[in-house]
């Protein structure tokens, strides 16, 4: 009896976890900086989502496959869903760097940055066809200054 295999495909990816919990007015005040092997991209936030769960695409410029969606959290805060896709090309000590910038005070809101030794994904199961490689990043949080009283409640988890 043959194998039955589902038809779910993928792309290799390398994601950024953790840039949450952040105001309204510190996510569209942001400069989103990614680089993989020195080849970067500069984000930014064009507009806020509509409500809970809705998301809204940032400004990318730059020639990396890059995904980078605003969400708003049910409690009114939003996160940043950010990674570098490929569909082929990712190599095991690649480079990554993040460096997420409050742009009107030159705060350092996040940042990560390493080699990666990628993961193997296969959606389909271990003897089915799509196998995809997968790193996932934990972005280091900066404290927030004193005195930027509308960032306090910034936080990457």
């Amino acid at each position: 009896m043959g194998r039955h295999c589902t038809l779910i495909g993928c792309i290799d990816v390398a994601m950024f976890d953790g840039i949450t919990a952040l105001p309204a007015d510190v996510v569209t005040a942001l400069t989103i900086r990614v680089c993989r092997n020195n080849e970067c991209i500069s984000a930014t936030v064009p507009r806020l989502p509509s409500g809970p769960d809705v998301g809204v695409r940032c400004d990318v410029e730059g020639s990396l496959s890059t995904y980078c969606v605003v969400v708003m959290n049910p409690d009114g805060r939003y996160r940043i869903d950010l990674g570098i896709r490929e569909w082929d090309g990712l190599r095991n000590e690649d480079r990554y760097e993040l460096r997420v910038v409050h742009t009107p005070t030159n705060t350092v809101i996040a940042e990560a940055g390493s080699t990666v030794a990628y993961s193997t994904w296969m959606p389909n199961g271990p003897h089915c066809e799509s196998t995809c490689r997968m790193a996932t990043y934990a972005v280091t949080r900066h404290e927030i200054p004193v005195g930027m009283s509308s960032m306090r409640d910034a936080a990457v988890d």
